[in-house]
């Protein structure tokens, strides 16, 4: 491997790791957003938590695709 490619994947391993954490994060960001969708919207509790369970799901399963 040469100097340039090492680079240039170290930049994409950078940027993998950002998008990553980003999408970890909003997982965890959920729970500040909920409330003001509730009050907002007017939805109740059961359908954020179904809104909120959808996304999830959708996560995992774009974890479990990639890492084969």
């Amino acid at each position: 491997m040469t100097t340039q490619q090492g680079i240039k994947n170290r930049w994409l391993i950078a940027a993998s790791a950002v998008g990553i954490h980003l999408s970890i994060g909003s997982v965890y960001a959920w729970s500040v957003f909920a409330k003001p969708i509730i009050s907002q919207c007017g939805w109740g509790l059961k359908d954020v938590q179904i809104t909120f369970s959808t996304g999830e799901n959708q996560y995992l399963t774009g974890v479990i695709r990639g890492s084969r």
